[in-house]
């Protein structure tokens, strides 16, 4: 409100990109929240409103403008405090029953874990890397979808699906030469995905 405020001050607007680049509802299904274009200061307050509602709650709240949907910070607080919200508590007090959560089933992979570090040669390394360019290419598409083809949007969503069987197996698997430690994605993009991201955005500028 304050940027366009002093915008306006000086006779023009923070919303000076291109409207034909905007991801519409008939490009991207989800299952909550709803999909619409940010042009001005109401559709940019709407979209922030919207994301504090599924992410925080409403209006500080637990749970989504509906009442009935906790919202997902405060999921993720279910599994620290060890019980569950209901209807009535407040933010970081949950007092419904008690959440069982086996921390020790968890695998405790390597933090910041590179490709180099895995053993050259190995299947282990091989998986890593194949994320990476599926990762690489994944960014490649929402970079062009966000610079004016929109319906590339429709491909990229679903490769979300696939990381997670992807990085399930990763982790899965014991690091060789880190006791105790696991395998994870390393999210190093390789440079002809990089590249081809930029080469997108320049011809979708074009």
């Amino acid at each position: 409100k304050y940027l366009e405020a002093e915008a306006r001050r000086a006779g023009t607007t923070i919303f000076i990109g291109d409207k034909f680049r905007q991801i519409t509802s008939e490009y991207y299904y989800s299952g909550g929240g709803e999909l619409f274009p940010v042009t001005d200061l109401k559709s940019a307050l709407e979209a922030i409103e919207l994301i504090m509602e599924q992410g925080e709650g409403d209006g500080g709240g637990i749970y989504d403008d509906d009442e009935h949907e906790l919202a997902h910070y405060y999921r993720f607080d279910e599994l620290v405090k060890g019980r569950y919200y209901r209807k009535g508590d407040q933010p970081g007090h949950p007092t419904g029953p008690h959440l069982q959560v086996d921390w020790e089933g968890a695998y405790p992979i390597k933090p910041n874990l590179k490709v180099a570090e895995i053993s050259e040669g190995s299947e282990l390394r091989e998986a890593a890397t194949d994320f990476n360019t599926c990762y690489g290419e994944f960014l490649e598409l929402l970079t062009r979808a966000y610079n004016g083809q929109p319906s590339l949007l429709l491909e990229a969503v679903p490769i979300m699906f696939e990381f997670r069987n992807i990085i399930v197996e990763l982790i899965r698997n014991p690091l060789p030469g880190h006791p105790g430690k696991y395998s994870s994605p390393t999210y190093e993009i390789p440079h002809s995905a990089k590249q081809a991201a930029v080469t997108g955005q320049a011809e979708a500028i074009a």
